[in-house]
């Protein structure tokens, strides 16, 4: 709230209500001009408002008067320059008019604003905008973008850029100083200094000899920036389709492919994987990020492993998809077997998972779950996704491995017992006890294997339960429908939907899914 002083600030029992408001109070013992000073609460603005005389015979007001006011409200820091001169034809002309002239409002100081000193930060000098791209580019390359040579995303923005051998990558601007502030009655207002960052120069990045905070590639290749440090790393680029003119890939950094990823074929890769046509029944594992233009067409045959974020146009009957962090599907995701350990988001106001089962550690999001054929579609979010579902396949695994292992060792048995009472056995059933001593060797390594996995995975979810019985927040948004034939379990709660959803949010409360309001 401002504060208000006058000539003489006599509290005035009759003033109006709008003068009160507006924090001034006429002083109606005097027939003099008055001057009101109003300091704004955090004292960076002072406005004075002049009365004129109350009649002919009161004392107009001078710009000494103002000035006397304001030293004695304290004001001694921002004074305008040309305040007095603004307003001295305004005096001068109430002078003349005496009580027949209008009050006056003139701004008269302002404080001086503090500003903290900016942050350090990194220009990243190597991406350019797409006026910039297009103004570099020749006739021929021109020619190779339209043949599927284009910029694709790369690890921190999800923009991959091919960049040459000592090229310009990232200059540090340093941080700045803070500049104090000033209050009309000369407070000081302290500001903060920007803060510094450390960059440093990964592998594949030098620093430049004249600038220490500029650095440059060393090779060519792909830009990483991970907590300030920034690396080049090589690209494996298709121009094509991968198929039997290609073969197999298995690659250390990141892999680019320009058309599809055919039938059975497997692209690895330690870093991202990009294809902008389709992977179809295909193999894909990525130490980082995955984008698929055109789609996933999985057969029930294809898979997916990403230790990133996933971006997938759509996915359709895919044996098996893992994400350990956002999966992000465009149009749908049908009859697939999808586990994210963060959020899967089939994005858009059509986005809709049909059949199958997908797993989500935090978020399933939503238009539609199931359709109006009632397909059994299943969604599970929660801690650990698919440990559970892992745990019961690999012991049921297990188990089938036990009796396979010991009708084979009944068998071995009978061809030992056979041979040591005939002495030799004929060459036919001598080969066969060769492959079924080799068979058992093998299923007894496999069952180990298995054994060692089921043991882990149990100590795992035994590890959660010992944590206090905290629980991951989890919910399911779904921005359309809910359609019968849906299950739906968060956490240990599960969920038959015997009945059409709409515009809803599923949450675990007090042991059962309930349904609550849209809440994205």
């Amino acid at each position: 709230m401002a504060e208000t002083a006058g000539t003489q600030p006599k509290p005035n029992p009759d003033a109006t209500e709008e003068e009160k408001e507006d924090g001034i109070q006429i002083d109606t013992e005097t027939t003099d001009g008055q001057v009101f000073v109003e300091v704004d609460a955090d004292e960076m603005s002072v406005k004075v408002t002049i009365i004129p005389p109350q009649d002919e015979h009161g004392k107009s007001v001078v710009v000494e008067d103002v000035r006397r006011v304001l030293g004695e409200s304290g004001v001694t820091h921002g004074i305008f320059d040309d305040a007095f001169e603004e307003m001295e034809p305004y005096l001068k002309r109430m002078a003349e008019e005496n009580f027949m002239a209008d009050p006056i409002e003139v701004d008269v100081a302002g404080g001086k604003p503090k500003a903290d000193g900016v942050d350090a930060h990194l220009d990243y000098l190597f991406r350019k905008t797409e006026d910039e791209e297009a103004a570099a580019e020749t006739p021929v390359e021109e020619a190779e973008k339209k043949k599927g040579e284009e910029h694709v995303d790369f690890r921190e923005t999800s923009e991959i850029e091919n960049i040459p051998e000592n090229v310009p990558l990232v200059r540090k601007v340093e941080a700045t100083m803070g500049q104090s502030g000033t209050t009309v009655r000369g407070v000081e207002i302290p500001a903060e200094d920007g803060k510094d960052i450390e960059v440093k120069a990964g592998p594949g990045v030098k620093v430049s000899a004249e600038d220490p905070n500029l650095l440059i590639s060393e090779i060519g290749g792909q830009v990483i920036i991970k907590d300030n440090e920034i690396t080049v790393k090589s690209i494996y680029e298709v121009k094509g389709d991968v198929d039997f003119s290609v073969g197999n890939i298995d690659f250390l950094g990141t892999v680019i492919v320009g058309g599809d990823v055919k039938e059975g074929f497997t692209v690895k890769a330690g870093e991202d994987i990009v294809v902008k046509g389709v992977a179809d029944a295909a193999h894909l594992e990525c130490g980082g990020n995955l984008t698929i233009n055109g789609g996933f067409m999985g057969q029930d045959k294809g898979t997916i492993k990403c230790e990133g974020e996933a971006t997938i146009k759509y996915i359709n009957n895919a044996k098996k998809v893992e994400v350990d962090k956002v999966l992000t599907v465009q149009q749908a995701i049908l009859s697939s077997d999808v586990v994210c350990q963060e959020i899967v988001n089939v994005a858009g106001s059509k986005g809709a998972i049909v059949g199958g089962k997908v797993i989500a550690g935090k978020a399933v999001n939503a238009a539609t779950l199931g359709n109006h054929m009632a397909t059994p579609t299943e969604i599970v979010v929660g801690a650990l996704p698919g440990v559970v579902e892992e745990t019961e396949k690999l012991g049921k695994d297990i188990t089938a491995m036990k009796e396979e292992l010991e009708r084979n060792k009944k068998g071995v048995d009978y061809l030992k017992a056979l041979r040591a009472k005939d002495g030799e056995l004929p060459e036919v059933k001598k080969e066969l006890l060769q492959k079924m001593t080799k068979a058992q060797v093998q299923q007894m390594a496999e069952l180990n294997q298995m054994t060692t996995r089921f043991q882990e995975l149990e100590k795992l979810m035994e590890s959660q339960d010992e944590e206090g019985g905290d629980k991951t927040p989890a919910k399911v948004n779904v921005s359309a429908t809910v359609y019968t034939g849906v299950k739906v379990k968060i956490h240990e709660a599960s969920r038959m939907i015997t009945e059409e959803l709409k515009y809803c949010t599923l949450m675990e409360s007090e042991g059962e899914v309930k349904v609550g309001p849209y809440s994205g």
